[in-house]
């Protein structure tokens, strides 16, 4: 009994000397720590949290989500869906694509366009009533 006490006392002195030498560091929970970002805390200029999906609408001048729009095309390079508004009397379109956010005028029946400095962006009905969404550089 007497061996196992002082076994058990130099083991327990061992245990402490190997991690309580200067070479030991207690460890910085601080730095470990990854960043952590608080979901929905990403608001833009006008309150639309875009990690939800929302987006500010010129036309609405609301947060919306517009993969939630009643209307979407496919995109130019026919990858993605784009996103379409109407604006209340038909004047204006608004687009929510890949390419950018865009308002275009209405131009002639059926036609929407915007130019911009190198680029123009089209909405055009053909005779089906299908529409088609072009994005120029």
């Amino acid at each position: 009994m007497r061996y196992f006490s002082g076994a058990l006392f130099y083991m327990i002195v061992l245990v402490f000397a190997s991690c309580c030498g200067s070479k030991c560091k207690k460890p910085n929970h601080k730095e470990s720590l990854p960043a952590v970002t608080i979901v929905g805390a990403d608001k833009d200029e006008h309150g639309c949290i875009a990690s939800a999906g929302y987006q500010w609408s010129e036309l609405r001048k609301d947060c919306i989500r517009p993969f939630e729009l009643p209307m979407s095309i496919l995109s130019p390079d026919k990858t993605t869906q784009t996103g379409v508004l109407f604006s209340a009397d038909s004047s204006q379109v608004e687009i929510f694509s890949v390419q950018g956010h865009f308002i275009l005028e209405r131009t002639a029946l059926g036609h929407y366009e915007k130019r911009l400095k190198q680029q123009s962006a089209h909405l055009d009905r053909s005779q089906i009533g299908n529409w088609n969404w072009v994005f120029e550089n």
